[in-house]
C-alpha cells in the first residue's frame, strides 16, 4: 500500500524529496512499525541522468533471519519513464512463541 501510495503521488508531478518524507512520517507513526526505507531509483525529476535517492528512519536489520519486514517494489510511469520504487517496513523480530501462535 505504501508503494502504490508513493507511485501515484509521483505520477501527479509532486516534488519526489516531499513525497520521501512525507510518506516516511506517516509510516514510522504506527505504533507497530519500529523503522522503514524508502528507495526510489530512475529519471528523478526528470532528469537526463538516472539515480538513486533513498531515505530510511529508525532500525531496519535486513541481515536478521527472524525480522518481521514487509517488502514492496512498485513502478511510477512518468511521461519520461519509469521510476522505481522500493519499500522496507521493519515490525519487530519474531519469536518462538508467536511462531506456535500463527501455526495454530
Amino acid at each position: 500500500i505504501v508503494a502504490m501510495m508513493v507511485a501515484e503521488a509521483l505520477e501527479k508531478r509532486l516534488p519526489f524529496r516531499r513525497v520521501l518524507k512525507q510518506t516516511l512520517e506517516k509510516v514510522i507513526a504506527s505504533k507497530e512499525v519500529k523503522g522503514a526505507k524508502i528507495k526510489l531509483s530512475g529519471r528523478l525529476g526528470g532528469a537526463e541522468m538516472a539515480r538513486r535517492e533513498d531515505l530510511k528512519k529508525g532500525q531496519i536489520p535486513l541481515q536478521t533471519l527472524r525480522a518481521d519486514i514487509d517488502f514492496a517494489r512498485e513502478k511510477a510511469h512518468m511521461t519520461y519513464g519509469d521510476i522505481g520504487i522500493k519499500v522496507w517496513i521493519y515490525k519487530g523480530q519474531i519469536f518462538e512463541k508467536d511462531l506456535k501462535a500463527i501455526k495454530n
